[in-house]
């Protein structure tokens, strides 16, 4: 239930930034990548395989959020770092990586 209102919170902060300075996508891309993780922590799963789509989406999103960093602003380490921090995040909370690895 807190995860649902805490995704309700990211729609907010979307609406937000998008009105205030709809420049900020990279911003914008973290926020909706935020609503989607907290939407699949809140129980709403849609999987593809074995991976959920919510998380994968999720960290797209993420991702296209950091080479805007590198390409549009003063390459920060802070956001560098967390973004990164976001990716791989994202990436275990839809099963990627070396703990989904199963050989065969």
């Amino acid at each position: 239930m807190l995860a649902l209102v805490g995704a309700v919170l990211f729609l907010i902060a979307a609406i937000v930034i998008l009105v205030h300075d709809p420049i900020q996508l990279n911003d914008l891309f973290k926020v909706v990548g935020f609503l989607l993780l907290a939407l699949q922590l809140g129980g709403i799963r849609y999987a593809w395989r074995q991976f959920e789509v919510l998380a994968l989406v999720a960290a797209v999103l993420f991702v296209i959020a950091l080479i805007l960093e590198f390409t549009t602003f003063p390459a920060f380490a802070d956001m560098i770092l967390t973004t990164a921090g976001f990716i791989l995040v994202a990436l275990f909370l839809a099963g990627v990586g070396p703990r989904t690895v199963r050989r065969p």
